[in-house]
């Protein structure tokens, strides 16, 4: 019988749920739902970061599982992130089967040599930067003017930012490998306190963060105008966005 990871993120309704009974009647709820399909679980575990319980399930195929998936998240107390998982010697039996591409599997280069992620683990080899032109945002008021960054001067660094979840308020820091345009600061079409930062990613990407100094904020990625526009960001963000990109373009073309 294939074997999944269910991901398990609880909405608010689902983490008072959590304090009010307890983790094992959790996992209990958990179990009785996948032996009502037909399956069993096989493990379950509550969890610290993004994800809040991971359940290891044996299911009798992906329509029962997509239909747990979709149970669960009707409920309204959790959303599920469904993953087939794959024995060593299914791999094994893989890694020997002929493909009609002219090569075998084991012969294809690893996936994070052709596509480099956006959010990189710490200690990662730095993408190299990429000139780019990046105009000085028009103000309401007349600022000091600032040189223009030398992003070939500039080594990617690790970048760490707070932001909030506007549907159950929690906190989580993203952290990616990248440059500051635009270091936090100030800006007077903001509200009172505010502040506002722009960052090229890795990945050639415009990232813009902004919110009250010293708390979580709000934080989009985009490499196009069209795409922030889509986002309905705020006059003052899509001003250093539409400065950052300088037109309709992506920033950098990869070739992967």
């Amino acid at each position: 019988m294939p074997k999944y990871m269910l991901k398990l993120t609880y909405t608010l309704d689902g983490v008072k749920g959590v304090r009010a009974k307890g983790g094992s009647a959790r996992r209990e709820t958990t179990e009785g739902a996948i032996k009502s399909v037909g399956g069993s679980l096989e493990a379950f575990y509550f969890a610290l970061g993004e994800t809040d319980a991971y359940a290891v399930a044996d299911l009798p195929d992906v329509t029962v599982a997509a239909a747990l998936a979709l149970a669960v998240t009707a409920g309204g107390e959790a959303t599920v992130q469904t993953v087939q998982l794959v024995s060593p010697e299914d791999i094994d039996a893989a890694s020997s089967r002929e493909v009609g591409y002219g090569r075998r599997l084991s012969d294809i280069p690893w996936l994070s040599d052709l596509q480099p992620g956006l959010f990189v683990p710490e200690g990662d080899a730095p993408v190299a930067s990429v000139p780019l032109s990046v105009a000085e945002p028009e103000y309401q008021t007349e600022p000091e003017a600032e040189p223009e960054p030398d992003l070939e001067a500039v080594k990617s660094e690790r970048i760490e930012v707070d932001v909030e979840d506007h549907r159950t308020g929690q906190v989580r820091t993203l952290a990616f490998q990248g440059q500051w345009l635009v270091e936090p600061r100030d800006d007077p079409a903001l509200d009172r306190g505010q502040v506002i930062g722009v960052a090229l990613t890795a990945r050639g990407r415009i990232a813009v963060w902004w919110g009250p100094r010293g708390e979580p904020g709000s934080f989009y990625d985009f490499d196009t105008i069209e795409e922030a526009d889509s986002l309905d960001l705020p006059e003052a963000v899509m001003r250093y966005a539409r400065s950052a990109l300088g037109g309709s373009q992506p920033v950098v073309e990869l070739d992967i």
